[in-house]
C-alpha cells in the first residue's frame, strides 16, 4: 500500500467536468476518475481520503 503521506487527491472543475486525480499516481491502481458533478467528484475523492488517508486538495472549493 502507498505511503499516505506522500500521496494528494486533487478535485478540479476542467470545463463542465469534475475530475479527481491521485498525484502521484499509484502503480497498478487507477483511483482517477471524471465526473459530471461536483457532489460525485467530491464523494469519490472523500472515500479515497477515508480509506487511504491520503491529503486532500479541493481546488473548486478553493475557487469559490
Amino acid at each position: 500500500m502507498a505511503d499516505k503521506h506522500s500521496h494528494l487527491i486533487i478535485v478540479r472543475a476542467v470545463g463542465s467536468a469534475f475530475t479527481v486525480r491521485i498525484e502521484p499516481p499509484i502503480e497498478g491502481e487507477d483511483l482517477n476518475g471524471v465526473f459530471d458533478n461536483y457532489k460525485n467528484a467530491r464523494g469519490w475523492a472523500g472515500g479515497i481520503r477515508m480509506t487511504r488517508g491520503f491529503k486532500l486538495i479541493d481546488e473548486v472549493e478553493a475557487s469559490q
